[in-house]
């Protein structure tokens, strides 16, 4: 009887003290859940970064990788020019003139010198550095062809539109200025030309044409001798232009090479 009247009379005090217990406990529960959700963010944010950190180190090592490639010339190519160079008695040589490109890739072609001068009364005697020893590439758009009909690309809503595919946007953006090249006698050199065909080829923003060829004709000069010769009737300087007699003279073999830049 005792038992049972102390029993009910502690029965709310144990009650209340288990349910504070429980609250205690909730809380602590909470706590360390709240904790433990904090930890588990934290570390996801950090292999997040490192992942995300990972991505940009690898796409950055793989469009490297691929630029240089691009830049350069493959060893069959170098050896094909070499032998031409070498068999022929060709001053320059341009074996692998034609390329697809995609807008906005860039490739190489490859372009071969042989230096065969002699001093005369524009190029002295001289060091390694003498300017009979020095040559410059100079490559000039000339004109856009349809890959099927091989006729003029023209502005179809305007046919007279001469800046529909504009050769000064074109020699600005798609080809890079080549340096000097210093070659002793009878040194033989491979050098690249890097192109990359952009996304305008025309002052008023209009889009690189598909299904189109982009001619360019290619120049070798001494320095000796300038790069430029002048139209006896228009008095107007000639750049790398066909059809000009008074260029051949000053050009490295007297020829100019041609270029061929396909967009399918």
């Amino acid at each position: 009887m005792f038992f049972s009247f102390f029993f009910l009379v502690s029965l709310p005090k144990v009650l209340q003290m288990a349910s504070r217990e429980f609250k205690r406990s909730s809380i602590r529960h909470h706590k360390k859940k709240g904790f433990e959700l904090q930890v588990t963010f934290l570390v996801v944010m950090i292999i997040s970064i490192v992942i995300f950190i990972s991505g940009l180190y690898l796409m950055r090592q793989f469009f490297t990788a691929t630029t240089t490639f691009q830049a350069q010339i493959d060893a069959d190519t170098q050896r094909e020019i070499e032998r031409r160079l070498s068999e022929s008695g060709e001053k320059v040589s341009l074996p692998i003139n034609r390329k697809s490109f995609k807008v906005g890739e860039g490739q190489a072609f490859g372009l071969g010198i042989l230096n065969t001068r002699t001093p005369d009364s524009q190029c002295s005697a001289g060091g390694a550095l003498s300017p009979c020893n020095k040559f410059g590439v100079m490559v000039r758009f000339v004109k856009a062809v349809d890959s099927k009909t091989q006729q003029s690309v023209t502005d179809p809503a305007n046919p007279s539109n001469t800046n529909f595919v504009e050769s000064a946007k074109i020699n600005s953006d798609w080809i890079s200025v080549m340096p000097e090249i210093e070659l002793t006698a009878n040194q033989l050199k491979v050098v690249s030309i890097p192109v990359k065909v952009g996304n305008i080829m025309g002052s008023t923003n209009i889009p690189t044409r598909r299904s189109t060829i982009f001619i360019f004709n290619v120049c070798v000069f001494n320095v000796a001798r300038g790069s430029t010769a002048t139209d006896t009737l228009s008095g107007k300087e000639i750049w790398c232009e066909e059809g000009k007699t008074q260029l051949i003279p000053l050009l490295h073999g007297q020829k100019i090479l041609k270029m061929y830049v396909e967009v399918p």
